[in-house]
């Protein structure tokens, strides 16, 4: 069956990965940092380049942001391109090392928060306050590509981006079918068990279940039909 579910789902990309599984298939790691680097274009969400492949620290690539403007460094030896969904892995890759400025005695400063940080005396305070300010960094850069990318209000975008991280940290394909149901609902106006039965009727002849579908994704989101079929023939019908 061909997957189908839409929308923010593109950005949701309907899974979790791991580190459990190595790349795969004899691919080189500059194969794999392009690969990477492609997919995560691909959702989005970012919009990065490669700016040093090969680095002193074996596994690792740096990446440039150019919505955030800076360099971050990615360790991607368990990336496998052929299972893992990029967006997803680089949430959850706690090896990544992103934009801290370094001062001297241990200490390191972050720009966009104000905050410095030592290395062994921050508090979990600072951190909180810092992690927070940071998410709402990230969620705003990632929103403007979103709204540009599927033709959503830039406020919708920041709603779809907090329910695709939600998402991710939640575990994913990995929910249970009422709780993958409730995210759907929340985001596109319908459950996944409902657009998998509408693709079972279009499959059979009947289009008009999945229309409707459509429709109503395209109302919730506050875009047209047209852009909710562009991005289902883009991530969803290969």
């Amino acid at each position: 069956m061909k997957k189908i579910i839409v929308l923010s789902l593109a950005i949701l990309t309907l899974g979790a990965c791991s580190k459990q599984h190595h790349n795969s298939g004899g691919l080189t790691h500059s194969e794999v940092a392009a690969m990477f680097v492609s997919d995560l274009n691909a959702t989005g969400l970012y919009n990065v380049s490669i700016a040093k492949t090969y680095t002193e620290q074996a596994g690792y690539i740096v990446i440039y942001d150019y919505d955030l403007n800076e360099y971050d460094a990615v360790e991607i030896s368990y990336f496998d391109p052929y299972y893992d969904n990029a967006a997803t892995f680089l949430e959850y890759d706690t090896g990544s090392i992103y934009d801290l400025t370094p001062l001297y005695g241990n200490r390191y400063y972050d720009w966009y928060t104000g905050l410095t940080f030592e290395k062994v005396q921050s508090t979990s305070k600072d951190l909180e306050k810092y992690a927070a300010l940071a998410q709402e960094k990230v969620i705003k850069s990632r929103a403007e590509n979103v709204a540009a990318k599927f033709g959503l209000s830039v406020e919708r975008s920041k709603d779809v981006v907090r329910l695709a991280m939600a998402w991710q940290k939640s575990g994913g394909k990995e929910l249970a079918a009422k709780d993958q149901d409730s995210f759907s609902k929340e985001l596109l106006g319908f459950s996944i068990s409902d657009a998998k039965k509408a693709v079972t009727e279009k499959e059979s002849g009947n289009s008009r279940p999945l229309d409707s579908l459509i429709e109503k994704a395209a109302l919730t989101n506050e875009t047209t039909p047209e852009n909710v079929r562009q991005i289902i023939d883009q991530y969803f019908t290969k």
